[in-house]
């Protein structure tokens, strides 16, 4: 019984950790609001067309990247640029957990200006 109680927890506890990693595709991504200005193996960085200048955002940061390349984004990058993986378009933090693009291309597509040392 001991046995049972403790696969059956392992089990439970898998699959909570994996469903909470797991990344949410946008469900109304508006595609025509936004053009392709970055295109990487299996991704693409979209931006938004039109950008208002007097919109104002929080600023809380957001750490992306992995272990030995991370950089911030804030919202207005969260507003301003989605990412397209195999058909599907994520916020651009939703799509860290994808792990398909790097602070470097973040970079060369003019989503962040720079990274932290």
């Amino acid at each position: 019984m001991k046995k049972v109680m403790l696969v059956l927890i392992l089990v439970i506890t898998v699959t909570l950790l994996t469903a909470c990693n797991r990344a949410e595709p946008l469900e109304e991504p508006e595609v025509d609001l936004f053009e392709e200005i970055y295109e990487g193996d299996d991704f693409s960085i979209w931006e938004r067309i039109y950008k208002d200048p007097d919109m104002l955002f929080e600023m809380p940061g957001y750490y992306v990247g992995d272990n030995n390349d991370t950089c911030s984004i804030g919202e207005p990058q969260r507003y301003y640029y989605m990412i397209e993986h195999y058909g599907e378009y994520y916020d651009i933090l939703e799509a860290n957990k994808l792990r398909v693009y790097t602070c470097d291309d973040l970079t060369t597509a003019g989503v962040i200006v720079g990274t932290e040392e």
